[in-house]
């Protein structure tokens, strides 16, 4: 309530605002005639361009409203080289290379016209499937912001144009060993948090993006992972499943 209440009071002012002047100029006319009204709306006029300078992100916030949401359909899965660090059998440390499928969301722009600034996507709840079947949240979750695509050329809190932006879900790891893990990839991990998803357990997340002027809805998204692998990314599309949840199953 409060948000609306906040809203109808920013595209008020500006109404109010022209409303006075204009009868400001009505009264000038009719009490000190024309010359006086005249002088009047040049001044009117120079004020009104200082408005719109000062109200311009807000005519743009009117007139343009963020519009931006998350989409697994237009997503993506790359397959790319992973590193770590693992002790061999004298516990030493040397470095393991392996393979992985990077699974992303897609922050779409709905607005044509207008940027999002700083943008990011944040996981705020996490459900887990149980040994009884049943989905419960994990105890007690911090959100945590994910991790965009192209990390190294995208800043945490990003700009999204009308094209969009790829942000990162959840990692499928295959390393030199054999080993195969599944991981979110948030750009920082809380202790004593789950980050990996077990094979065969349902997990969900609740997402949300923020920007400047803009908190989306919460979005809902299950992954499911059978604790295959492949190289091949149809095949990799049945092994790990992305799909958005809108109805309580």
């Amino acid at each position: 309530m409060k948000r609306v209440l906040r809203a109808i009071k920013r595209r008020c002012i500006l109404p109010i605002t022209l409303g006075l002047i204009t009868s400001a100029v009505i009264v000038c006319w009719c009490l000190e005639g024309i010359a006086t009204a005249v002088t009047l709306l040049v001044g009117v006029g120079t004020l009104s361009l200082a408005l719109v300078t000062v109200f311009m992100e807000w005519v743009r916030t009117i007139l343009l409203p963020q519009n931006l949401r998350l989409s697994v359909k237009e997503g993506l899965r790359v397959l790319t080289p992973v590193y770590r660090q693992v002790p061999d059998q004298s516990g030493r440390m040397h470095t393991q290379q392996g393979e992985a499928w990077s699974c992303s969301l897609k922050v779409v722009n709905g607005s044509r016209w207008r940027q999002a600034k700083n943008c990011r996507v944040m996981m705020m709840e996490l459900h887990r499937q149980q040994a009884d079947g049943t989905i419960k949240p994990d105890p007690p979750f911090t959100p945590l912001q994910l991790a965009w695509s192209i990390r190294r050329q995208t800043p945490m809190l990003a700009r999204i144009s009308p094209s969009g932006q790829q942000v990162d879900l959840v990692q499928v790891n295959k390393w030199g060993d054999g080993t195969l893990e599944v991981e979110f990839q948030p750009y920082v991990w809380h202790f004593g948090l789950g980050k990996k998803i077990e094979p065969g357990q349902e997990t969900r997340c609740v997402l949300m993006i923020e920007a400047d002027d803009f908190v989306s809805e919460p979005q809902t998204f299950e992954v499911v992972w059978d604790g295959e692998w492949s190289e091949k990314a149809s095949e990799m599309e049945r092994h790990l499943t992305i799909e958005e949840v809108t109805t309580e199953k």
